[in-house]
């Protein structure tokens, strides 16, 4: 890890959902010129993950507004505040705001799963920022290769959601053999037009 990264604060967590939408988004403004905006450039040019700050996000409660769970009763949860969240560290970095989607899509993901241990685990760290991860291509790959509605119906088949340092976050796919592997292509061809 970079020394340019920051310790995250040091203040109280808050839990997501809590905080209401203009506190969050100065909040998030604050954050976002005092502990981004100096690694701007080690992001862009070196590679740089701005984890610190990544955490300090979640421990804002800024990826938790667009989770059903932490919307609070009788409130739908708020896409627009998240989006705005987002926008606000796009003006300083797109490359951080990109991580920012990156971990709300998990959090999305994990709490629309209908696995309760996957949710039960891991929601409220990827919403508090504890648990890091992303999902830049999963959308098309769940999408061209109908990883969801293979698991459900083929026992040959097994798919679950992983999250490595290198390739960051995906899903392992597993056949019981070279055969099955032959029978599920030929299924996605025929069943998806793929």
């Amino acid at each position: 890890m970079s020394a340019i990264l920051q310790e995250p604060l040091s203040a109280a967590p808050v839990v997501p959902g809590v905080v209401d939408r203009d506190s969050l988004l100065v909040q998030v403004r604050e954050l976002t010129r005092g502990a981004l905006s100096g690694q701007v450039n080690a992001i862009d040019a070196e590679g740089v993950y701005p984890e610190a700050f990544m955490r300090d996000l979640g421990a804002l409660g800024a990826y938790a507004s667009h989770l059903k769970p932490f919307a609070g009763p009788g409130t739908a949860p708020d896409l627009d505040t998240t989006i705005d969240a987002m926008t606000i560290v796009g003006e300083t970095c797109l490359s951080t705001a990109f991580c920012f989607w990156c971990q709300s899509a998990l959090g999305w993901y994990v709490a629309s799963s209908d696995n309760e241990a996957l949710r039960a685990e891991l929601l409220e760290p990827v919403a508090q920022g504890a648990v890091l991860g992303g999902t830049g291509l999963s959308n098309p790959m769940k999408s061209f290769f109908g990883i969801e509605k293979l698991q459900l119906n083929d026992a040959s088949f097994t798919a679950e959601m992983e999250t490595s340092a290198a390739l960051g976050f995906g899903f392992r796919c597993g056949f019981l053999g070279l055969l099955h592997l032959e029978v599920i292509r030929d299924r996605i061809d025929r069943e998806y037009d793929i």
